[in-house]
């Protein structure tokens, strides 16, 4: 992101230095001449991660700090693991879908066939629920996963949750027509 800082210190409070670093742009901008705020401090801020050196300010008298030098890293970001998929028939409970992954982050979902029963989209874990397919053909819903911990976005993963309808069947019989002769058919 773009929310590093670095943070000059041992400056006196009030006073005017011009600011001078590499790497990358922040605000102030190198080269810029700011006051040091209470407690003595001049904050960059808007940094990327990176390298920066050549950190200094230079007085009102043009004497120049020592130089110094920073690096910013991003945070790494968070993960979640894999989920089975699920393969049931109309009218199953599913299992329930308890994400896990790095602690603390936040598992948001999206279902792309909410014909399945499962809503499209929601916060957190995924409660057992009653499959639906009223087709006579397999659906499936892509379930994609994505966490996100203190404002970074991690991989998404995907599983599927498939429904197969059940099988609709007719019957034909035909009753016997000799007495006591087992002489019917069924048709399925």
């Amino acid at each position: 992101g773009m929310d590093g800082t670095i943070t000059i210190s041992g400056l006196t409070t009030g006073a005017m230095y011009t600011v001078a670093y590499a790497g990358g742009a922040g605000t102030p901008a190198t080269g810029s001449t700011v006051a040091a705020t209470a407690p003595g401090q001049i904050v960059i801020t808007g940094l990327s991660a990176g390298s920066y050196t050549g950190i200094s300010v230079t007085d009102a008298n043009g004497c120049m700090s020592n130089i110094m030098m920073a690096t910013l890293t991003d945070p790494t970001p968070p993960t979640v693991n894999a989920v089975g998929n699920q393969v049931l028939c109309a009218g199953e409970m599913t299992t329930a879908i308890a994400f896990t992954g790095t602690a603390g982050a936040t598992f948001n979902w999206t279902n792309n066939n909410t014909a399945t029963g499962l809503g499209a989209s929601g916060t957190g874990n995924i409660a057992a629920f009653t499959t639906t397919n009223t087709g006579t053909t397999p659906i499936v819903s892509t379930v994609t996963v994505t966490p996100s911990l203190g404002g970074c976005t991690g991989t998404a993963v995907m599983f599927t949750i498939t429904v197969n309808p059940l099988p609709v069947i007719t019957v034909a019989s035909t009753d016997p027509t000799i007495c006591m002769v087992a002489d019917g058919t069924i048709i399925i």
